[in-house]
């Protein structure tokens, strides 16, 4: 599944005080993989915290890849050609929330 979105909560509290709470959305991983030719049969795959959850998808004709919808945390990232079993190419990464983490690696 999917992680959840942003929100913003007020909290009441007796008289006329509140607290607001504003928790950020998902975060994102995009990039580009630079220095090979051509990027059809490419794909990315990668591996998140809680529970190393694990998301793949094929690398797009001009080398972009983006990956929606992830949590905040540490994150491995693998790139190689679709199906593979041990990547050419492993990067860690941090995910931040409510951002899109840029990672472009060359092969």
């Amino acid at each position: 599944g999917e992680w959840g979105a942003a929100a913003r909560v007020q909290l009441a509290t007796s008289g006329t005080s509140s607290v607001t709470v504003e928790v950020p959305g998902p975060g994102a991983l995009a990039g580009r993989v630079i220095g090979w030719s051509p990027t059809a049969g490419l794909a990315v795959r990668l591996s998140t915290l809680p529970g190393w959850k694990v998301r793949r998808l094929e690398v797009a004709a001009d080398g972009t890849f983006e990956l929606p919808g992830l949590p905040s945390g540490p994150a491995v990232l693998h790139v190689g050609p679709a199906g593979f079993s041990e990547a050419p190419l492993t990067r860690e990464v941090q995910l931040r929330p409510g951002e899109t983490t840029r990672v472009d690696v060359t092969l």
